[in-house]
Formats: C-alpha cells, structure tokens, sequence
C-alpha cells in the first residue's frame, strides 16, 4: 500500500485519487530554429506537475522514485495469533521505512461447537425444513 504525508507531516494511506504531484526536473530539451533538438540537457532544476493514479505500474518504481513524488510503500501489518486489530492504521517512520501499525486487543474466544440439534436443525433451515419436520417424516 502506498502512503504519502499529509499537511501535518504525518504519513497516511493514499486513496490513489489523481491529485497532482510535483516533481523536480534537471534535464530538458533545446528546440532551435533550424528544426535541431538537443534532448536531455543539464539545466536548472524546475517543478514539474505530475498526474498519479494507484495502479500496479507504481510496483515497479524504486523507493527514491516514489519519494520524489511524496510517497512511499508501506509493509503491512500482520495481526499476531490471538490478537485483533482495532481502530484506525497509523504509519510510522522506522529505520527509513513506512509501516502500519494498529492498536490491539486480544481476540475474543471462538464461540462454542454446535450441539448435534443445532447442526441438523442448520442444514434443514437451509431447506426450507425444521426438526418437527423431520422427526414427523421420519414417524409417518
């Protein structure tokens, strides 16, 4: 996932929505009069906009190239066994890296096996059916 600072200087997921970036630019192309073109000159660094959208192509840029446009790849955040996720992500700078993090609390314990009653009268209900059904059908 791709994150990028917001006005408060704190990371945040970016949505991938087209917003303009800027970029610095040192090279650029000389066009003389005699139809002539100098391509990928040394010149002073200008701003350049430039048009974004989240898409697997971002994948293939290096970690210099998405911070030259104010991004960066976060590592996901992987919930420990027992554990849930609660709240919103944050994004912390470590060692240079982008990572998610979230508040946790410990997983509530998993709901008890269902008697055999339950389970039949599941698997009935799914048919249109209930137990009285069955047994009835069963008697006749």
């Amino acid at each position: 996932m791709y994150v990028r600072k917001n006005d408060k200087g704190e990371w945040e997921r970016w949505n991938g929505v087209n917003k303009p970036f800027q970029k610095m630019i040192a090279v650029c192309d000389i066009h003389y009069h005699d139809g002539r073109i100098e391509r990928d000159r040394a010149c002073e660094p200008y701003p350049v906009e430039v048009q974004l959208s989240a898409n697997e192509a971002l994948g293939l840029w290096s970690d210099e190239e998405l911070a030259q446009v104010g991004l960066a790849c976060a590592a996901p955040f992987i919930v420990p066994e027992g554990k849930v996720a609660v709240g919103e992500a944050r994004y912390v700078e470590k060692k240079g890296k982008i990572h998610e993090e979230f508040d946790l609390e410990a997983a509530p314990p998993p709901p008890p096996e269902p008697t055999k009653d339950e389970k039949i009268a599941a698997l009935l209900g799914e048919r249109g059916l209930s137990l009285a059904d069955l047994k009835e059908a069963l008697n006749a």
